[in-house]
């Protein structure tokens, strides 16, 4: 992960987030940094189902490069293809169930109540792990900002994959 570090009147604290550029100039910049992701959540999210409206608190924006960087065994769909479009998104085994009372639900669509934007499934995980940092039921497509700014902080939680062999402390 990516930590931001403010300087300000000689006190330093430090952020578990980063400016919107970081992961793509870290990998454009240095030869060791194999990819990156950018992760945000999605606050005040819900969903329908059928007459009802559900509030879904583990919703993040993603890229469709977290399935490269972390090992989120898909049960069903691609994750070569999964996130790639803008309405995508791809949800856990128990949220399958809870909209769908099955996990094959590849190709069906959810219903964001939020802004009536309609999503189609591209894939369904196992659900994350208990002792991950970030709990998620829900990845939505994050499309590429249009923040450039290095010194903007923003709400994303970065991380980086590096290839094989390099001194991460050096790095």
């Amino acid at each position: 992960r990516v930590n931001t570090d403010l300087k300000y009147h000689g006190n330093i604290t430090s952020f578990a987030i980063a400016a919107a550029p970081v992961g793509e100039g870290l990998v454009n910049t240095y030869p060791e940094v194999e990819k990156s992701v950018r992760i945000t959540p999605a606050l005040n999210i819900r969903f329908r189902r059928g007459n009802d409206i559900l509030s879904e608190n583990n919703t993040y924006y993603t890229e469709s490069s977290i399935f490269d960087i972390f090992t989120f065994p898909m049960i069903y769909g691609d994750f070569k293809t999964s996130l790639k479009d803008p309405n995508s998104i791809v949800i856990t085994e128990s949220i399958a169930k809870k909209y769908f009372n099955r996990t094959n639900v590849v190709g069906q669509t959810l219903l964001l109540a939020t802004d009536s934007s309609v999503h189609k499934i591209t894939g369904v995980i196992r659900d994350i792990p208990v002792q991950s940092h970030f709990k998620a039921d829900f990845f939505l497509h994050l499309t590429r900002p249009t923040d450039t700014r290095w010194n903007n902080i923003s709400p994303f939680s970065t991380y980086i994959l590096l290839k094989p062999g390099p001194d991460y402390k050096r790095l």
